[in-house]
């Protein structure tokens, strides 16, 4: 008979239902997902965009799933207020082996934790927090009481990257409950969206120059990921005589700003706006440009990098994002150049050795395609396979 596992999560996301798609299709593990709301699965207006979203991309097909409270925008709700108390019915009527949660913001994560501390059924812990972002002294004191108390009871703890590792380990998590789970993107649908791409006609399409060094920015133009940098940097090269573009794929409330230091420019070349592209379209738009920029000075984790190396593109990240690491996607040295968060300077230099090297570029080409490919859903899903059937099998707590 197989293991069941629940898995309880805000609302569908994009980066996560592949996830699930891939554990249905595994057997030996029956997974549940219990949804608070069905934001994602809809229309919904986002804050930091700007705008109405709706992904374009399957959320809901090939795994069972629950909706507790749908209609509900969870973009306004706190922690106190994201709850129902029918997580309860639901956890009893489907009676799993394993609880999967996904931090601990919310009160509906506390009550299936408690539900599963009753029940004495494991507990497997997920999130994508970094230590980096961890500053005041006193709040790390009285979060290390209550998030102490919160991972004692879990059995397992998925690391998505080096850095999350550090942070489980700074709030009580034994390193031998520790499980490496890269966080997994559909690493094949990036990988082919790239190479159906001509680029001469779509660097047209987009008035990007042909023959420009482009470096893309992918996400959501608001001030703590600092695009402006990156468009400060491509001003800066621009003005040495080099051949390059920034390419920003997103929106958000900076865009105006950003468009007007251009308008405001003796060159009105240097960057090329977007705005919101949906999932289906972002390979190809990765794909046009020559290396990935990454500026935010607070990411936990930072699933972009991911993506733009499953174009095969080299990474240059702020060293405060959180997937950068020797086991991570972000692999300094390899197919990463880091510097200093907000030091345009530094950046603008690792843009200059990636254009003057050719050799190091396609090095790092290659290391981005050999990397990812431990990143892919196939991955994640046999890890969270393998552990709940581990768990299931210890006879008792590990």
């Amino acid at each position: 008979m197989a293991k069941k596992l629940v898995i309880i999560v805000s609302h569908p996301i994009q980066y996560f239902v592949p996830l699930y798609q891939a554990l249905a299709k595994l057997g030996g593990v029956e997974c549940v997902v219990v949804y608070f709301s069905d934001s994602g699965a809809k229309t919904y207006f986002d804050e930091d965009f700007g705008q109405n979203i709706r992904w374009d991309v399957d959320l809901l097909s090939g795994y069972k799933y629950y909706f507790l409270k749908p209609g509900i925008d969870i973009s306004q709700l706190n922690f106190w207020r994201k709850d129902a108390a029918e997580l309860e019915n639901v956890l009893t009527a489907e009676d799993p082996d394993v609880i999967l949660l996904n931090g601990y913001g919310s009160r509906l994560n506390w009550r299936a934790w408690l539900w599963a501390i009753r029940n004495k059924r494991y507990l497997i812990y997920f999130s994508d927090s970094n230590v980096l972002l961890e500053k005041c002294w006193f709040k790390r004191l009285l979060k290390k009481l209550i998030v102490g108390l919160y991972f004692f009871y879990f059995d397992i703890f998925l690391a998505v990257s080096d850095r999350n590792v550090e942070y489980l380990k700074l709030y009580g998590a034994k390193e031998s409950k520790i499980r490496f789970s890269p966080f997994s993107i559909d690493v094949d649908r990036f990988l082919q969206g790239s190479k159906k791409v001509e680029k001469i006609k779509k660097r047209k399409k987009y008035a990007i120059n042909y023959n420009s060094f482009v470096l893309v920015y992918l996400g959501k133009l608001v001030s703590r990921k600092r695009p402006q940098d990156l468009l400060n940097a491509t001003i800066n090269l621009r003005k040495e005589g080099r051949n390059i573009q920034a390419l920003f794929v997103g929106d958000g409330h900076l865009m105006q700003r950003l468009k007007a230091s251009i308008e405001n420019s003796v060159d009105k070349n240097a960057a090329v706006f977007t705005g919101f592209k949906n999932q289906q379209q972002i390979p190809e738009l990765l794909a046009l440009a020559d290396a990935f920029v990454f500026p935010s000075v607070i990411e936990p984790y930072g699933l972009a990098a991911t993506e733009a190396a499953a174009c095969g593109l080299p990474l240059i990240m702020s060293s405060t994002i959180g997937c950068i690491g020797p086991r991570s996607i972000a692999q300094e040295g390899k197919n990463a150049l880091v510097y200093p968060s907000g030091d345009v300077d530094k950046m603008m230099s690792h843009i200059r050795l990636l254009m003057d090297n050719s050799e190091l570029l396609k090095q790092m080409r290659n290391a981005s395609l050999t990397i990812v490919a431990k990143h892919d859903i196939s991955y994640g899903a046999d890890t969270i396979n393998k552990t709940v059937l581990e768990l299931c099998g210890s006879g008792g707590r590990l």
